[in-house]
C-alpha cells in the first residue's frame, strides 16, 4: 500500500500560530509609526505632574510628526538605572518611582484609561534636582506602545488587582 499525497495539514495546524504573527507584525509597525506615536504623546501629557517631578519628553511644536521622524525634547537627566550614587540617591529615585507608579495607575483606572506600555529603565529618566520640591525630575520618552483601556477593561484590571489581594479570588 502506497501512502497517498501529504495531506495539507500544515496550513490548519498551524493557522493560530500565523494569525499570532501576523498580529506581532501589525503591533511592531504601528509601534513604529511615530505619527502614532506623536498622538499617544499627546495624550501622556496626563502623566504630567510638576508637583510630583513628573514630565514627558514631548513633541517639539511646529514640527509634524511623519511615519518614520518625529522630533521631540531631549529628557533631562540620565536613564533611571545609571549612576546611583548612595543610598540616599537610591532612596530619592525609589521615591520617583512611587509617584510614577501612582500616577500611571491614577490614569490607567480614574482618568481616561491611556497607559504607557512601555516603562523600562530605558524609558524613564531621571534628573536630581536638589533645593526644588520633590528633588527630582522624571521624564518618560518612548509611547510608541501606549493605549487606552475601555471602561470594562478599566474595571476588569481592577478586578484583577483586588483578586490578587485577596484570600480567595473566587468571593
Amino acid at each position: 500500500h502506497r501512502p497517498g499525497p501529504a495531506r495539507p495539514v500544515f496550513h490548519r495546524r498551524h493557522q493560530g500560530r500565523r494569525r499570532f504573527g501576523d498580529a506581532i507584525r501589525q503591533t511592531v509597525l504601528e509601534e513604529l509609526n511615530f505619527r502614532n506615536e506623536a498622538r499617544n504623546v499627546a495624550m501622556g501629557l496626563a502623566y504630567e505632574r510638576p508637583s510630583l517631578g513628573i514630565g514627558i519628553a514631548g513633541q517639539i511644536a511646529g514640527f509634524d510628526a511623519h511615519e518614520d521622524v518625529i522630533i521631540s525634547r531631549l529628557a533631562p537627566g540620565a536613564r533611571i538605572s545609571k549612576g546611583i550614587a548612595s543610598a540616599g540617591d537610591a532612596a530619592l529615585r525609589a521615591k520617583a518611582m512611587a509617584a510614577l507608579l501612582d500616577t500611571w495607575f491614577d490614569e490607567v483606572l480614574f482618568g481616561r484609561g491611556f497607559f504607557h506600555g512601555d516603562l523600562h529603565p530605558g524609558n524613564i529618566y531621571f534628573e536630581a534636582t536638589p533645593g526644588s520640591a520633590p528633588g527630582y525630575r522624571l521624564t518618560l520618552i518612548d509611547f510608541g506602545n501606549a493605549g487606552v483601556l475601555s471602561l470594562d477593561e478599566r474595571r476588569a484590571f481592577l478586578e484583577l488587582i483586588l483578586a490578587a489581594q485577596t484570600p480567595n479570588p473566587t468571593r
